[in-house]
């Protein structure tokens, strides 16, 4: 026997005839991994329903109805305020007689200019194949890798965009062949604040770690301390530096923080916001390459490598060549006195040669003075 919650959800099935239009590749729901599909149904003439069907087989009779531009109708489906119309398995799809009403192109999927799209709201989600045409130009912002990927003069498609085509770190970004009918390119001047780089030490830090589910994506908020390494830590930084210009206060987003963590091996740390505090209070002097108040890379001055640490040291000492005249006249004076000590040496040395030859002459002479003597002695006896 049917329950009465059973009971009920039969009664509010209804069934609803139109032209199928718009039907989506085969998605996955991010929650509870559901396949599902996409679709617009039209049930007159100026209106349209957006059509979800949990029910990834019945995707080939969507598309059919879709080529033929038959009418269709479908039982047993429901009708929500989130996707307009819901179908299911129990769902049904049968081809019906003509309308009362032609088939009409839904107004989303009709070709829009770039000035019909900028008077769109702000939070109607768009899917653009041009970024300009003779109508004007859209800004489109990048998330990380993104920055690297697209290129001037490329022609891509981007995916949950909203006015400036704002892309998420979900966004996907394809090349596809030129489209026809577009301008020539305009000119794109991206202008970006310069990078400074500042070295000081860290006298104020206030970080704050969040956790998501690494399956939804969703931020947790109350969960149990033993299943916190489930869940993907990210952190942001708000810091002041005490550097060579003075006091600074600048922040640092997650992927900034990330790296400079795993590259000193200390990625464990981001599982407790005061842990981090307390290594950036303690770490000592720090390198902070800033752009426009924003951390954009951090490097740890102790724990550079030598031949940077060389590098270093000759930069400092490059200061003491105006010093070079004061060197060189010690280095004169120096030179001076040991060449004043060898000639004292030398003129010693002379002097006992010359003291020692005189000596030996002296001899001489009192030798040959004793042996004239003798031989006139010998010649009075």
């Amino acid at each position: 026997m049917a329950s009465a919650a059973k009971k009920q959800k039969n009664e509010e099935l209804v069934s609803v005839c139109g032209y199928i239009h718009s039907v989506s590749v085969v998605k996955t729901a991010a929650v509870r991994k559901n396949k599902y599909f996409n679709a617009v149904l039209q049930v007159s003439r100026e209106t349209f329903h957006d059509v979800a069907v949990f029910s990834a087989e019945k995707r080939n009779l969507f598309l059919r109805a879709q080529n033929c531009r038959s009418s269709v109708k479908l039982s047993n489906v429901e009708v929500q305020p989130s996707v307009d119309v819901l179908c299911g398995r129990a769902t049904g799809v049968t081809v019906i007689p003509n309308l009362t009403f032609p088939y009409r192109q839904p107004p989303s999927k009709c070709k829009r200019t770039v000035g019909d799209i900028r008077k769109m709201a702000s939070t109607a989600m768009v899917e653009i194949q041009g970024r300009q045409d003779a109508s004007g130009t859209i800004r489109v912002q990048l998330w990380e890798s993104q920055v690297g990927v697209v290129c001037f003069g490329k022609t891509y498609k981007e995916f949950q965009g909203e006015l400036f085509l704002t892309t998420t770190r979900e966004t996907t970004v394809e090349a596809v062949s030129s489209l026809p009918g577009l301008g020539a390119m305009p000119r794109c001047d991206v202008k970006e604040d310069p990078v400074v780089s500042v070295t000081g030490e860290v006298i104020r830090a206030e970080v704050t770690v969040s956790r998501t589910c690494g399956n939804c994506k969703t931020a947790q908020v109350d969960f149990q301390p033993k299943k916190t390494g489930m869940y993907k830590p990210s952190a942001v930084a708000n810091v002041t530096v005490l550097g060579d210009i003075g006091e600074m206060n600048v922040s640092a987003n997650n992927s900034v923080l990330h790296m400079y963590l795993v590259n000193c091996g200390l990625s464990h740390l981001l599982q407790d916001a005061q842990d981090v505090e307390e290594h950036f209070l303690d770490c000592g002097v720090l390198k902070l390459h800033i752009q426009n108040d924003n951390v954009v890379a951090i490097a740890n001055i102790s724990e550079e490598s030598p031949s940077t640490s060389e590098e270093s040291t000759s930069e400092v000492s490059t200061p003491a060549a105006d010093k070079s005249p004061a060197m060189s006249a010690t280095t004169e004076c120096e030179a001076e006195l040991v060449c004043a000590a060898a000639e004292a040496e030398e003129m010693s040395a002379t002097s006992e040669s010359e003291f020692v030859c005189e000596t030996g002459e002296a001899e001489l002479v009192c030798a040959a003075s004793e042996k004239e003597e003798m031989s006139a002695a010998g010649a009075c006896q």
